[in-house]
């Protein structure tokens, strides 16, 4: 994965929102993540860790950073290229 080379390495663990493609289910017993979902992060080594259902608080500064992203950083580059895209991002 080119975010994996880029890195130089992949995470231990990711914070994911409750997206049906990640969580089937989020309940008293326990999160049921989606098989082919895990198969794909058990192949890199990861843990895939879901985000408590209506807490806020567990995903706010991811939620900010996008949020700054379409509100700033993405108006005011209109017609650009994805290659453009991935340039100015990593200005």
């Amino acid at each position: 994965m080119n975010e994996f080379a880029y890195f130089n390495g992949v995470p231990q663990q990711i914070l994911y929102d409750n997206m049906k493609t990640a969580v089937i289910s989020h309940n008293t017993n326990g999160i049921k993540f989606n098989q082919k979902f895990e198969d794909f992060l058990a192949y890199y080594g990861i843990t895939p860790k879901a985000c408590k259902p209506r807490r806020a608080k567990t995903k706010g500064e991811i939620e900010r950073s996008f949020s700054y992203m379409k509100q700033n950083f993405f108006k005011r580059r209109i017609g650009k290229t994805l290659e453009q895209l991935n340039r100015d991002v990593l200005e």
